[in-house]
């Protein structure tokens, strides 16, 4: 019986992994935006638990908008400064950059806009 039960629970495994990775990896838009959500979530309900979570969502939220910015410029840039290794100016611009880096940052605006109301709308109800 026990041999059952771990042979249904090593397939039950297997099969939520491989559908996870690829679920996750043939959508990356979808990738960045449960990394968004995870990312979020946890500090934003502890600020709720402490303090405004309204407030410390925004903040919070610019924070990983700054951070999935950064990172999408460096992913475009072309040159690099050879003394601090860091893209130009140019490379923010997230109109000029390549289709699916845009549609992964329109993911990363989507969600955290999304977390950012349900949380001020939780707030204003309680």
């Amino acid at each position: 019986m026990k041999n059952v039960i771990a042979r249904a629970k090593a397939a039950l495994s297997a099969s939520l992994g491989r559908f996870f990775y690829t679920f996750f990896n043939t959508r990356p838009a979808l990738k960045r935006a449960a990394l968004i959500t995870g990312l979020y979530a946890v500090p934003t309900l502890a600020a709720a638990l402490v303090s405004s979570a309204v407030l410390g969502g925004g903040i919070w939220a610019l924070m990983l908008l700054a951070l999935f910015w950064g990172m999408g410029a460096e992913r475009a840039a072309t040159e690099w400064d050879s003394i601090f290794s860091l893209p130009p100016l140019s490379a923010f611009a997230f109109w000029r950059w390549h289709g699916l880096e845009k549609k992964r940052f329109t993911a990363v605006l989507a969600t955290l806009a999304t977390g950012w109301l349900i949380t001020a709308s939780l707030a204003v109800l309680s």
